[in-house]
């Protein structure tokens, strides 16, 4: 009786030393112990799935821009070649003026075959001309002032005895005469254009720039050579707004922009996701009409290449550069493509958010167990504790 009264004695005075504090249950210890670790093991899952399939997005990426270069390239070389052979071939048959004005269907028949190719000519040393245009769009008739079936437009220009005389036929996609129209004002001559005159200086083939073609004001580039005689020039157009069809089609998002551009910003090919220019040449990137690629671009200028991540107003991009040989044989090109990030990662941001409502979905679902398994573990303790204090306090009432 005296030790225990001691006992109860020094308990008292600890609890006057030690400060009141709330005791919660050892079973909800255990529990919320467990919950935390259930939820911090499930975001790590979550977490380091979002992080695999962001690098393989990335990775995915990458190449479907290498791949949208190499196709891009190849679609370039597959009109420099078929132009190259429409030359040749006009060449090595050295027709007269009358000859090729009567033999137009099979120039026509050219131009139906590669519709990338928007008109096929000969210009003359005494300054004739001839051209066979394809114009299948409205916006090509209307600059013609054709009529609206129109699909051939030949354009037959001589200077005879000092007089110039020009007359232009319109045909129908079946070779059907539709109209006639001269044109005694028609002051063109090609002994004046570019691709006549550098074509004469060369011995071989001569590229132009991109420019818009007298007639149609239609953006493209002039493949050119001197007849084998040296007293004409025969050149083909190739518009360039069927490589932008061709950028189109490849985009891989909606939002992506693409161009075909040169060093100093001037555009060659672009999708039609860029503002319309109003048929003004050189037709440039800029800081006002293209804020994302003008940054594109000068992060090239940089030296940048590849996959590269920018900010632009608070907007995350994915901008892939790589250099593109186009129709110039040592002309330098760029291609520039803007992804907004947000799409490219729209899988892996939606793959992170389905985790995270499955791992809380099934976390809703093991609380009822986690609380269960958890008294189950800690009533044992429970009542080892309950001994202990008994032990402490000196209490052998019990058996």
């Amino acid at each position: 009786n005296a030790m225990r009264g001691n006992a109860v004695q020094i308990k008292n005075a600890e609890r006057e030393c030690v400060p009141l504090r709330k005791n919660y249950p050892l079973w909800l210890h255990v529990g919320v112990i467990f919950t935390v670790l259930i939820v911090l093991v499930s975001f790590a899952l979550g977490f380091s799935s979002y992080r695999m399939v962001q690098r393989t997005t990335r990775t995915a990426t990458i190449q479907l821009a290498e791949q949208i270069s190499t196709i891009t390239e190849l679609s370039l070389k597959e009109m420099k070649r078929s132009a190259y052979l429409i030359v040749e071939t006009q060449l090595a048959q050295q027709k007269k003026f009358d000859e090729y004005r009567h033999s137009w269907p099979v120039i026509a028949s050219e131009l139906t075959s590669l519709p990338f190719i928007n008109s096929i000519f000969i210009g003359y040393g005494n300054g004739d001309f001839f051209v066979v245009a394809a114009l299948d769009s409205e916006s090509e008739r209307e600059a013609l002032n054709a009529p609206p079936k129109t699909f051939f437009a030949v354009q037959a220009l001589e200077n005879r005895f000092g007089k110039k005389t020009s007359v232009e036929s319109y045909y129908d996609e079946n070779l059907l005469f539709l109209a006639k129209k001269e044109r005694p004002e028609d002051s063109f001559d090609p002994r004046s254009r570019h691709w006549y005159i550098n074509a004469m200086k060369k011995s071989g083939y001569f590229v132009t720039d991109p420019y818009f073609f007298y007639e149609t004001i239609e953006l493209g580039v002039t493949v050119s050579r001197k007849s084998m005689d040296l007293k004409s020039v025969i050149g083909v157009d190739i518009s360039l707004s069927s490589l932008s069809q061709t950028l189109d089609t490849l985009s891989p998002t909606p939002g992506t922009r693409i161009v075909i551009a040169k060093p100093d910003g001037s555009l060659v090919a672009h999708t039609h996701h860029l503002p319309r220019f109003n048929n003004t040449f050189p037709l440039m990137l800029t800081k006002e009409k293209t804020p994302i690629l003008f940054s594109a671009l000068e992060k090239y200028k940089k030296g940048e290449h590849g996959l590269v991540d920018s900010s632009i107003d608070g907007e995350k991009w994915l901008f892939y550069i790589n250099k593109i040989s186009v129709l110039g044989d040592n002309d330098e090109n760029i291609l520039l493509m803007a992804m907004p990030a947000d799409e490219v990662m729209r899988d892996s941001e939606e793959l992170l958010r389905r985790t995270l409502q499955i791992s809380f979905f099934i976390l809703l679902l093991s609380l009822p167990f986690i609380w269960y398994a958890t008294q189950r573990i800690v009533k044992p303790l429970q009542a080892l504790i309950v001994q202990t204090k008994k032990i402490q306090e000196f209490n052998f009432d019990d058996e």
